[in-house]
């Protein structure tokens, strides 16, 4: 729950507090791995959905997502059971004292990196980016 005040400690650590969004909907149907793209194209298109969730277009502009026309589905590996799998992102200054650390504004394509999180994800000569290998 994000009511409890370990949750909202964390929220407030990640600045998730004041700038997070949360929504649930629900989905009542069978599904299968086969479905994925006509599904998420079909949930990002839902009146509802279009209504309830505005993308951000700029520091501090948000407006709706408007018509999706395609979706790009790509399965996650999701075996990693280790959290030292983590420490890494410590050792190579990418996180602080458990606090993702910040940068400067780095333009990423479309994404506008202000840690090193993002940097290190989006930013192939950033020198994290081999801190995982591409299978991890």
């Amino acid at each position: 729950s994000l009511h409890t005040s370990r949750a909202k400690e964390l929220l407030n650590k990640w600045n998730l507090d004041v700038h997070g969004r949360s929504y649930v909907f629900r989905f009542d149907q069978h599904f299968t791995q086969g479905q994925s793209q006509a599904f998420l194209n079909d949930f990002f298109n839902d009146p509802q959905v279009q209504e309830s969730l505005p993308v951000c277009k700029g520091r501090g502009d948000w407006g709706p997502l408007g018509k999706v026309g395609a979706i790009q589905v790509e399965r996650l590996r999701t075996s990693e059971l280790r959290l030292d799998f983590f420490d890494r992102l410590e050792s190579c200054g990418v996180a602080r004292n458990g606090s993702i650390a910040k940068c400067f504004d780095v333009q990423c394509g479309e994404v506008l990196a202000s840690d090193k999180l993002r940097l290190m994800l989006l930013d192939e000569s950033a020198e994290e980016w081999e801190v995982f290998s591409a299978s991890e």
